[in-house]
């Protein structure tokens, strides 16, 4: 019986390994693949073992054989995500890659439109420098403007100044 205990113990090391160490998988195999050390040796040493005790042990390939084919299929699992995450990787790798040569354009458009707006403003200061010439040259105009009569002003002036004249006597000539 104190085989039985043995494989019991086997049994509950593997359980509890499973159950604290598959989180860190490197850990674990060593684990798994020490008892598996152990089941083989104790194999070698069947000779020894009574036949109730090897029927235990059959047992025990099989629990570890279950525990294998498990570890197994989440392996399998866990390559299809992987398989599956990678897959949308590259699609998001693609999409950052349009991304990226869409902002290209964005970036000459841009600086495309930079020179015209510079342009723009230089046009914009000729233009404000040209329309402060005109404003003095209006003054000046308005100034010169100021010192002369218009036409109708002057023709009612100058009726009025041949009834003056020929109100004293002096004669004027008309043009």
């Amino acid at each position: 019986m104190v085989h039985s205990s043995a494989h019991a113990s086997i049994f509950e090391k593997i359980e509890a390994s499973l159950v604290r160490e598959f989180p860190n998988f490197l850990r674990f195999c060593i684990l798994l693949f020490s008892d598996i050390l152990l089941l083989m040796k104790m194999k070698k040493e069947k000779k020894e073992l009574k036949k109730p005790l090897q029927t235990s042990k059959t047992d025990a390939d099989r629990y570890v054989g279950a525990i294998l084919e498990d570890v197994n299929h989440k392996f399998d699992v866990l390559i299809e995500g992987y398989g599956s995450i990678d897959s949308r990787l590259g699609h998001v790798e693609k999409k950052l890659e349009n991304v990226d040569t869409r902002l290209g354009h964005v970036e000459t458009r841009l600086g495309h439109a930079e020179d015209k707006l510079n342009v723009t403003v230089e046009m914009v200061g000729s233009i404000a420098v040209n329309m402060e010439i005109v404003k003095q040259d209006i003054e000046i105009i308005k100034g010169g403007l100021r010192k002369k009569i218009d036409a109708d002003e002057f023709s009612a002036l100058e009726r009025r100044v041949v009834r003056l004249e020929q109100g004293r006597g002096v004669s004027v000539q008309t043009k």
